[in-house]
């Protein structure tokens, strides 16, 4: 894997190589206030970060660096367990440079909280989406889980620069659980009635304290749907794209829908959200072939 430092007109300044013998890659990056930023992906095997080392537990886990404005690694933290386990998303918060991660886990896995402590999860299914606050030395400050008994995944998140409340996107198949919630206890998504795909998209709301607030799912007829990016606007309501096939189905309030079919194999679709997880508008975009709006990761 490599990072990479630009200046303001594009131009290459430095470029830094991490990695190991295994397989490692960088997946999401996100500036900070302080000029810092938090990188993260996944490593296996033992992993040099310039002159940090990290060694994983299974066979592939899940890092979180802090790069200064020069590019240099500054820390470097792990997550994961014996199986393999994925940070996909990163995201800045304003005003006291933490972050928020998001990705999957498998089984248990112990996300590193200090130099010496850790936060253990337990997932549900074959894998499992999480969610969690970063620290500004990038180590986990809390972390929430959400899935069933099948396989689940958080793909990107995103937060809004007024209060640090994080928007978070991916699939889920089957009835899934997410906790922890308002309550200490755990928001439940139910099988959607109509759904007759093997995933369905979900859409959660975070505090800025890593608590899920609410979160809501599509219906689908196709055989996979799933959001892949999401970006938070400044009247507090966030765009999600992704794709569907068939025909999917988002809820907006006073129940009533909003009704995609697509026109080939899979279609992309863009939807605005608002902080309740209600969908205020939705289209599409695509012809007869596949149109996928999505990153193999």
């Amino acid at each position: 894997m490599f990072t990479a430092t630009m200046n303001s007109q594009g131009e290459l300044q430095r470029l830094v190589k991490a990695g190991g013998p295994g397989a490692d890659s960088a997946l999401s990056v996100a500036s900070r206030p302080d000029g810092k930023a938090f990188v993260t992906g996944f490593f296996s095997g033992t992993a040099q970060f310039q002159t940090l080392t990290l060694t994983s537990v299974g066979r592939q886990d899940i890092f979180v660096a802090v790069i200064d404005s020069t590019g240099t690694f500054e820390s470097v933290v792990r997550g994961g367990g014996p199986a393999n386990d994925r940070g996909l998303s990163v995201a800045s918060r304003t005003g006291d440079n933490k972050g928020v991660i998001a990705g999957w886990f498998q089984g248990e896995s112990t996300m590193q909280s200090s130099s010496s402590g850790h936060i253990t999860l337990s997932s549900s299914g074959e894998f499992d989406v999480f969610v969690a606050i970063l620290q500004a030395e990038g180590y986990f400050e809390s972390v929430g889980r959400g899935g069933g008994a099948s396989s689940d995944m958080g793909i990107a998140v995103g937060v809004r620069a007024s209060d640090n409340v994080a928007f978070l996107v991916g699939y889920t198949c089957g009835a899934a659980t997410f906790e922890p919630d308002a309550a200490g206890s755990a928001l439940v998504s139910a099988a959607p009635a109509a759904s007759g795909g093997s995933s369905d998209v979900f859409i959660a709301v975070v505090s800025a304290s890593g608590v899920f607030q609410t979160v809501r799912r599509s219906e689908g007829a196709g055989s996979k749907d799933f959001a892949t990016s999401i970006s938070p606007r400044s009247d507090g309501k966030a765009y999600v794209v992704g794709q569907f096939s068939s025909t999917i189905t988002f809820f907006k309030a006073a129940s009533a829908t909003a009704v995609l079919v697509s026109a080939g194999q899979s279609d992309i679709f863009i939807a605005v959200f608002n902080d309740l997880c209600f969908c205020e508008y939705a289209t599409r975009a695509g012809g007869g072939g596949k149109r996928p709006c999505y990153v193999n990761r």
